[in-house]
């Protein structure tokens, strides 16, 4: 029950009785849009909302004998309170001047209910020991939370508007651009359209074939054109990121690090320091679950990220899963498109690296042998499969390795960019 029910009684009958009134003609559209059924806390409020909803949709307009009729005709005209009630409710109308805050009161009536709820069951399921219970509470708790302040219902396209937005951005490209950010990497920008906010992108690779190498080098480029980035490291270490980092922006080899750097050396990354403390953004938390990586993004968002890479997808925290009868391909699909639509969301490019099936090794791989490749391809923008020949090859002493990169896109062409990669320096050229 409701703190105050009589106050909610009246702010939904004033609401309910403007959508049946004469003057709702220029609100309705904007109304329904806005307020959902779930926001109404008596019943009978929830199905005569409904009915003018469904009535709106079939008719463009909503009066009284409308609505009467479309209750009646489903069978819940008895459930709305009759036609007294409705005729009851055109006396509650409001002025027009005051319905959007009384819906907005509506609105925040309803998360107060939601989340006092979901916390109560929290609190009860502690005080019984419930841990497990507790901790998938505490999952939906903070996703209802996101949802109540973030989400939006319904976002409907001004076609024109876009359009034009379109046109513009292609016509004032300088001949080399691109729409998007650059990888560092002309023929893949060429093919991409490089980095793009809002889009989500998927690097496949065996072990040491130069995944994470190739996210350093991107971040590299990315920081040289004042772009912010985050990479939520979710297997390497703080110490271990940092390292690749200085020896692809020192363009030393990382394993000075471990046999000793002179004092010039030690100077010239000191300098480096400086230069790369801002703008990139380490975060090497382990077992991040959608709700926790939606969070991140958020506040680092703010602070003006542009580009966030996840390192790698499958070390997540699939908890929130835990006990539905899914398959693994399912819950990466589901997870994947929970990523992708954080992406939009945020206007963020969104870069997540995912292993390749064992079983590839000493072959080229394509995207069938992503690790639940339908789960994961069916909700992304763009797969780019690395194949090291040098590993393929078994050749090992290379220093310089050659990396193909194998692009495949929801809507472009398909492509192969191939690359000279000097892993030590985590350096990336396209070969001519």
């Amino acid at each position: 029950m409701v703190e105050n029910e009589k106050f909610q009684m009246d702010l939904e009958r004033g609401i309910i009785g403007f959508l049946l009134s004469p003057e709702n003609k220029k609100h309705l559209y904007s109304i329904i849009d806005t307020l959902e059924p779930r926001y109404f806390y008596f019943p009978r409020h929830k199905i005569i909302y409904i009915a003018i909803v469904d009535t709106f949709i079939q008719h463009n307009t909503v009066d009284l004998v409308l609505i009467s009729s479309h209750l009646k005709d489903t069978g819940n005209l008895h459930k709305a309170g009759g036609s007294v009630y409705l005729s009851e409710l055109m006396i509650d109308e409001i002025d027009p001047s005051g319905l959007y805050g009384r819906i907005d009161k509506l609105i925040d009536a309803y998360k107060h209910r939601t989340l006092k709820d979901q916390y109560t069951k929290l609190m009860n399921a502690y005080e019984k020991g419930d841990i497990d219970g507790a901790d998938e509470l505490i999952t939906q708790f903070s996703e209802t939370v996101y949802q109540l302040q973030y989400r939006k219902n319904t976002e409907i396209t001004n076609v024109r508007q876009v359009a034009e937005s379109i046109l513009h951005k292609a016509a004032n490209l300088q001949e080399g651009q691109v729409a998007g950010y650059s990888w560092g990497l002309k023929k893949l920008d060429f093919y991409t359209g490089g980095l793009e906010p809002g889009k989500t992108y998927v690097i496949g690779g065996t072990k040491k074939s130069g995944k994470s190498k190739f996210i350093i080098n991107t971040i590299y480029h990315l920081k040289r054109a004042g772009i912010k980035s985050l990479f939520l490291s979710l297997e390497m270490d703080s110490e271990g990121v940092t390292k690749e980092l200085l020896s692809r922006f020192g363009d030393i080899d990382n394993y000075a690090f471990k046999r000793g750097i002179d004092e010039m050396c030690h100077q010239r990354l000191q300098e480096i320091i400086k230069r790369i403390e801002s703008d990139i953004y380490i975060d090497t938390s382990t077992f991040l679950s959608v709700t926790q990586i939606r969070s991140k993004i958020q506040s680092w968002q703010r602070r003006d990220v542009k580009v966030v890479f996840l390192d790698y997808l499958q070390r997540m925290n699939f908890a929130n899963v835990k006990g539905l009868t899914l398959n693994w391909a399912t819950i990466i699909g589901r997870t994947v498109a929970e990523l992708a639509d954080i992406a939009k969301e945020n206007n963020v490019a969104l870069v997540l690296l995912s292993q390749l099936r064992n079983e590839v090794e000493g072959q080229i791989a394509g995207i069938e042998h992503l690790r639940d490749s339908g789960g994961i391809a069916d909700n992304v923008d763009v797969i780019m499969i690395l194949n090291n020949q040098d590993r393929i090859q078994k050749n090992f002493e290379n220093k310089t390795n050659e990396v193909w990169i194998d692009v495949e896109q929801r809507s472009g062409q398909s492509a192969r960019v191939k690359c000279q990669v000097d892993l030590a320096r985590a350096s990336y050229h396209e070969m001519n």
